[in-house]
């Protein structure tokens, strides 16, 4: 069982899905996008763990300021 199948965004359900919308794919296109969707979500499942991108901003000022007066970085 492949990584995708196992998220339930298996080649079948995948193949299934855009049939019914009326585009023809072949099973190997399918586990292709298959594949795709399984990185996707798992990208999005470590980007959601990081911490926010204005949080980030602001330590990175607040670093650049300490390095501005002198100060050590740790």
């Amino acid at each position: 069982m492949s990584a995708s199948e196992r998220d339930g965004l298996g080649g079948k359900t995948v193949e299934e899905v855009i049939t019914n919308s009326g585009v023809k794919i072949t099973p190997q296109e399918a586990e292709a996008v298959a594949r795709s969707l399984a990185r996707i979500h798992a990208a999005a499942s470590i980007l959601q763990r990081s911490r926010s991108f204005d949080d980030t901003g602001e330590q990175y000022y607040r670093l650049l300021d300490r390095n501005a007066a002198g100060e050590t970085g740790t």
